[in-house]
């Protein structure tokens, strides 16, 4: 009687056909193989090899499907991360576009900053160059022009018949001689207070210089009665007499002075419309000539 193939048959191959009975043989206890018979568990009556190996093939099996529920999501992560990868890098190439278009505009507006700088530049040069030219002619102009200053008369009117009275007396006290027609033009600057400010152009620069002269010798004779006011009529207060300065070095000339008393400076006067600068009597001359230069005067003392 032959016994139907089992599950382990079907794993290792059919069981051998253990049926010896055959027509042309006569059983003998040589041939005859005896049969094993297997165990049977106490628990069903199967054959404890074969529970083993079902729950082996079981187990291998369950595994085979957890690893490949596993590989299956491994799978899907990494499809994941590799299309996240490439959103990734579009967004990279998308943003270094970005910076290169911005470095490209950041250039272009240095270019551009440079370029109008340097033209700025020009033009500041070429205002200076316009400024000391404008200051130069303002400076010729004024060349033979006075200022008569704290200038008090008893007329409050200050005609020019009045002012060419008050300049014709001062520069008689002087002792120089000055007419109406050495006199080009007169007239009075807005008053800041009581006294009068007289600017008197005359048509000389050698008539101006020796009216500046004989103003400082006069002084010098009477240091303690100098040139007032009382000999035009007015109250005594001091007339002082100097060159008609231009605004620029008007302030140039109160910076220098304010310097000279700080740094012990001897003599600050001007000539010829330039300020002028000397420590002690042999030292060298300084033409100030801009309140940088006056500056530099300063950190070298």
């Amino acid at each position: 009687m032959m016994r139907s193939p089992t599950k382990l048959d079907s794993h290792f191959g059919s069981a051998p056909n253990l049926n010896m009975e055959n027509e042309n043989t006569t059983p003998n206890a040589s041939n005859i193989t005896q049969r094993l018979k297997r165990k049977r568990c106490d628990c069903g009556g199967q054959f404890t090899e074969e529970s083993k190996i079902d729950k082996f093939i079981n187990t291998i099996s369950l595994w085979r499907q957890e690893t490949d529920s596993k590989l299956s999501d491994i799978k899907t992560s990494m499809h994941d991360l590799l299309r996240q990868n490439s959103e990734i890098l579009a967004s990279q190439s998308e943003t270094e576009k970005s910076i290169e278009f911005l470095s490209q505009k950041y250039d272009d507006l240095l270019q551009q900053l440079s370029s109008q700088q340097s033209q700025a530049q020009a033009s500041l040069e070429r205002v200076v160059k316009l400024e000391a030219t404008t200051e130069e002619i303002d400076r010729r102009s004024r060349s033979s022009t006075l200022e008569l200053r704290n200038i008090r008369l008893p007329n409050k009117t200050f005609s020019m018949d009045d002012l060419l009275i008050a300049v014709t007396c001062i520069f008689k006290e002087l002792a120089v001689n000055v007419t109406t027609s050495d006199i080009y033009d007169i007239y009075r600057l807005p008053p800041k207070s009581d006294s009068a400010t007289i600017v008197c152009k005359l048509n000389s620069v050698l008539l101006k210089a020796k009216i500046l002269q004989a103003f400082k010798d006069y002084n010098k004779r009477n240091a303690n009665n100098r040139l007032n006011s009382t000999v035009v009529g007015g109250s005594q207060h001091p007339v002082y007499i100097g060159e008609h300065l231009t605004a620029q070095a008007r302030r140039l000339f109160y910076l220098a002075r304010e310097f000279a008393k700080a740094e012990s400076y001897k003599y600050c006067w001007t000539s010829g419309g330039r300020v002028l600068l000397r420590k002690a009597d042999n030292a060298k001359l300084v033409i100030v000539a801009s309140e940088s230069q006056l500056s530099g005067l300063h950190s070298k003392n």
